[in-house]
């Protein structure tokens, strides 16, 4: 039987780095790229500005979207060379799905006789808003850049946006952003694994925490999970890279942190002492 791996999130929590771990491995081929987006409903803003490779990439994305059932299929064809054990793909922004989606994944999944690991990395919910609002920061202060070139920019000054938005503007778009729906359905949880829980078996869903990611206590759980072996994994690499920000004042911290108490409650309830050791700052301005 031959082995799925599907990372549905969190956004901004080691998703990138993770997939670049695993995508080299001899017995793991990836799709056409890391994040597919098939059941998201995503479109390229730009596709005329797609590289070549990226074009070749949307133009098979864009045949599995229309036949869903597809998706399946080129994996398991993926899959049929004997060396290949593993094939699978990230889209952080699956987390984002209805029950029904993956009920939809994992009956497809079984049709074609795979085995099923779903990954779900969660990460401090007020650091992992921040970190997405830092990333959309850069992406529309580079409109027209590829990420690799946004990267080089951020490199050479890493206070670059801090230093072109007054900081009160910041604040003012920090405080929104939390709140919007695309934050809360990433950043929610209690909502998202429980669904996750409901759909497949708790032996086929890995969750572990960002901020004990980068050791090698992680690389074996992860192993033990999927039964990837011998998976090496380079913690000193970082995959993206975000500006900046002046320290926030502590009571713009507190709102974020206090508006997705829910959260962190739940969170707390299932690994009480991680979230205690990991989170402890966060934890703190808990009202």
């Amino acid at each position: 039987m031959k082995t799925f791996i599907l990372g549905v999130g969190a956004q901004k929590a080691g998703t990138t780095w993770l997939f670049k771990q695993i995508k080299n491995h001899p017995n793991f081929q990836m799709g056409v790229k890391k994040e597919m987006r098939v059941f998201s409903g995503y479109e390229p803003k730009n596709p005329n500005k797609l590289e070549e490779r990226r074009v070749r990439a949307a133009k098979v994305i864009k045949s599995l979207r229309e036949d869903h059932e597809k998706y399946f299929e080129y994996f398991a064809k993926l899959a049929s060379p004997n060396e290949i054990s593993h094939v699978g793909e990230i889209t952080p922004i699956y987390c984002d799905l209805e029950e029904s989606k993956f009920e939809f994944i994992r009956d497809n999944l079984e049709k074609k006789n795979f085995e099923k690991k779903i990954v779900f990395l969660i990460r401090d919910p007020y650091k992992r808003v921040l970190s997405q609002f830092r990333f959309n920061l850069k992406r529309s202060f580079f409109p027209s850049m590829t990420s690799k070139e946004r990267d080089s920019k951020i490199k050479e000054n890493p206070n670059l946006i801090a230093d072109n938005f007054k900081e009160e503007k910041i604040i003012q778009e920090l405080r929104k952003s939390s709140k919007q729906e695309k934050f809360r359905k990433r950043t929610r949880y209690e909502i998202i694994i429980p669904k996750l829980l409901k759909v497949f078996k708790k032996e086929e869903v890995f969750i572990d925490f960002f901020e004990d990611m980068f050791n090698d206590g992680f690389r074996d759980r992860f192993i033990k999970f999927s039964n990837l072996k011998d998976l090496s994994m380079d913690f000193d690499t970082p995959s993206n890279i975000s500006p900046k920000l002046n320290p926030l004042p502590s009571e713009v911290k507190s709102e974020i942190i206090n508006f997705y108490k829910d959260t962190y409650d739940y969170i707390s309830s299932l690994y009480p002492e991680k979230s205690s050791i990991l989170w402890k700052d966060s934890l703190s301005y808990l009202k």
